[in-house]
């Protein structure tokens, strides 16, 4: 039987009889592994004014309100499932991603200590309180947790790679740099850790290496923005002007409302077309969102044209 039968055989049996709530439930559980959000939730909402003491049934509805992104009702429902079962890790843990969610990360990092003091070996939740302290500047609690992440799973990428963000925070560019070169042993096509590699290599200035490492960062993600802006600024620093002015187009292309892409390509045309420049200007000052320098700075070379 597909699941739009059994959804057709769950939905007669309520039809005779509406009060089944274990009926309704099931109902509620497949509707919800199918896509059918809003039904499930309607379902388990309404078992839920007849049972308050299931953990599990808000457990779920916590879930269903995070796929609809509604964090504050996902944040009630997880802490009632809690309340009820103190024992439910599962819901500690998704209360603890609703918290890191809505940027309560001492909060987060209490419910991820339950978990762990369940599982000590929890690579996921050893990964998400270190991202707690990280998202609060304490580098020094981060690291440790993303430590244990990778002692806990080597292939963990997302544990190198905000490990390598720390040791950049730190000064350490060393042990930066090889925890990057790890996410890609990993993940070859992991555009940011190209990107952090190339910002390293131009601060340090091996001008060729960002080069490169910014052709790779762009390969696999063509709408990084900051890419496009740093690798312009390396061309120009070189005196490669022709490569730079197409660097900045087919940044265009893939990121067309930019606005500081427009204000590097009006510095571009400044001494030799006056009509592109102003063109480019323009575009700059229409993309106002988008640009690190003040609109103000825009209507006055407009002004001067």
């Amino acid at each position: 039987m597909n699941y739009q039968d059994k959804i057709k055989s769950l939905q007669a049996v309520l039809k005779q009889h509406p009060d089944d709530l274990k009926t309704r439930k099931a109902l509620a559980l497949i509707l919800s592994e199918n896509g059918f959000t809003q039904e499930a939730l309607a379902n388990l909402t309404l078992i839920s004014t007849y049972n308050e003491k299931d953990s599990s049934l808000y457990y779920n509805m916590g879930i269903l309100y995070e796929k609809l992104d509604d964090f504050d009702d996902a944040q009630k429902a997880y802490e009632k499932a809690v309340e009820i079962s103190p024992d439910n890790v599962d819901a500690f843990y998704n209360l603890g991603l609703v918290y890191t969610q809505k940027k309560l990360y001492k909060d987060a990092i209490k419910c991820f200590q339950h978990v762990l003091n369940s599982d000590n070996d929890d690579e996921n939740t050893w990964f998400n309180t270190g991202l707690c302290y990280f998202k609060m500047d304490d580098f020094e609690q981060a690291q440790e947790y993303f430590e244990q992440a990778i002692a806990l799973n080597q292939e963990d990428i997302y544990a190198h790679f905000y490990l390598g963000n720390i040791f950049i925070k730190t000064g350490k560019n060393i042990n930066a740099r090889q925890c990057f070169q790890n996410v890609l042993k990993i993940s070859p096509d992991y555009s940011w850790a190209y990107y952090n590699l190339a910002l390293l290599d131009y601060n340090e200035g091996n001008i060729q290496e960002a080069s490169k490492n910014l052709d790779n960062t762009l390969r696999y993600n063509p709408k990084d923005v900051e890419a496009y802006k740093i690798y312009y600024k390396l061309l120009r620093k070189t005196g490669n002007r022709k490569k730079a002015r197409d660097i900045l187009t087919f940044g265009l292309k893939s990121c067309p409302n930019n606005g500081d892409l427009f204000y590097y390509l009006s510095e571009e045309f400044k001494d030799e077309n006056k009509d592109r420049q102003k063109e480019a200007l323009t575009l700059a000052l229409k993309n106002y969102q988008t640009l690190s320098v003040p609109p103000e700075l825009i209507k006055q070379k407009l002004a001067e044209i």
